[in-house]
């Protein structure tokens, strides 16, 4: 699992403005060392430019389903095609579904090698696509897919990351927090114009606020292009749980 997160924000994330918590006034320096002698710093990439090359598979696919008490979960599962077991990815779709244009996604990152498990939660509650209002029982068959994702006989790791977008990210962030995945099978989050408020809260706290689970996330976490993350940055007063078996530390990319 070590290249697990770089190859994430490599493959899925691309270049861009990177703001980690050692911008911030609180940031130690003593406990999170900056430059060489940090467990995170490459001196290949900071002398010449050097990035590990992307790993680029084939894909197979395949629909399997799982169980969620009375619900019954359909979910696509992409991985390389050969015989070798990948590190695990728990892709979660956002308003639109699991519909073809996501499942390329899908695809995108198993193709990086990854053993990836998107649930269709839309299907599985008979949701019509696009909703307005949020069913919070999607946030369990989110949940519920993790060790189902974990048990797959070409699975290489004990833990898998979340990766999500638009409201896939407030589906996992509640599936991380309130169903307690990060400490039973879930080592990091990343998400991508992620919807980080509940979408049924008012109006007002749509625009100022964001969901406070994000302040209980206490596992390396990425949010791309998501209009809250200045403001999920500004609120914190002390940086998230950094673990050191990761090769990034928790950022926020805005």
């Amino acid at each position: 699992m070590k290249h697990m997160f770089s190859l994430l924000l490599a493959a899925l994330l691309g270049a861009g403005p990177v703001a980690l918590y050692a911008d911030l006034p609180t940031y130690e320096p003593v406990s999170n060392p900056v430059g060489p002698g940090s467990w995170w710093w490459s001196e290949d990439w900071w002398e010449n430019g050097q990035i590990e090359a992307v790993s680029n598979h084939k894909v197979e696919t395949s629909w399997i389903e799982y169980q969620n008490g009375d619900t019954t979960v359909p979910a696509m599962v992409a991985r390389p095609a050969d015989s070798k077991k990948y590190p695990a990815v728990l892709y979660q779709h956002g308003r639109r579904g699991l519909d073809e244009l996501i499942q390329r996604q899908v695809k995108r990152i198993a193709a990086r090698g990854f053993v990836v498990l998107a649930p269709d939660v839309y299907s599985a509650r008979f949701i019509e696509k696009l909703p307005i209002e949020h069913d919070y029982a999607v946030e369990t068959d989110t949940a519920a897919g993790v060790p189902v994702l974990l048990a797959l006989p070409d699975v290489s790791t004990s833990k898998a990351c979340f990766v999500s977008q638009t409201r896939g990210g407030y589906m996992t962030l509640k599936a991380a927090t309130t169903h307690d995945m990060q400490h039973k099978g879930i080592a990091c989050y990343v998400s991508y114009y992620p919807h980080i408020q509940d979408p049924n809260a008012p109006e007002p706290m749509q625009v100022y606020g964001y969901a406070p689970e994000v302040d209980q996330l206490d596992m390396p976490s990425v949010i791309r292009n998501s209009i809250r993350s200045r403001a999920i940055r500004s609120r914190r007063s002390t940086p998230p749980f950094v673990r050191k078996d990761w090769l990034r530390p928790v950022a926020t990319i805005i």
